[in-house]
């Protein structure tokens, strides 16, 4: 059987392996280090499109499919503050960033509090 982490991304590496279960879902959120939650989150955000808009609960319905627990509105709230989503300043509708920004612009952006949409 294919591994499900691996289907996600195509990459896969141990960091990221630990925080999943064999069948691809997230075991605990949030991880204790930045560096690993931006792992974690790089790895969800491929569940989305690019282009595509999705409604607020359409979010939660696809993360849930990859989720242990009941977090997937704290992780939508962190794709969000991490710039991996935008969301409309009702959050109701989302997008995926089609941007790459690195760990560390990511960081910068969420810290400043950066709404630069």
């Amino acid at each position: 059987m294919e591994d499900p982490v691996a289907q996600n991304t195509g990459i896969v590496t141990r960091e990221l392996r630990r925080f999943f279960t064999p069948k691809g879902q997230l075991k605990v959120w949030p991880p204790s280090k930045e560096k690993d939650k931006l792992l974690v989150l790089n790895y969800l955000v491929h569940l989305f499109e690019v282009g595509k808009i999705y409604d607020a609960k359409e979010v939660l319905a696809i993360l849930q499919t990859s989720l242990m627990s009941e977090d997937a509105s704290a992780i939508r709230g962190a794709l969000n503050e991490y710039h991996f989503l935008r969301r409309d300043q009702n959050g109701l509708r989302y997008w995926r960033i089609e941007e790459i920004y690195s760990d560390e612009e990511r960081i910068h952006k969420r810290k400043a509090g950066s709404r630069d949409w």
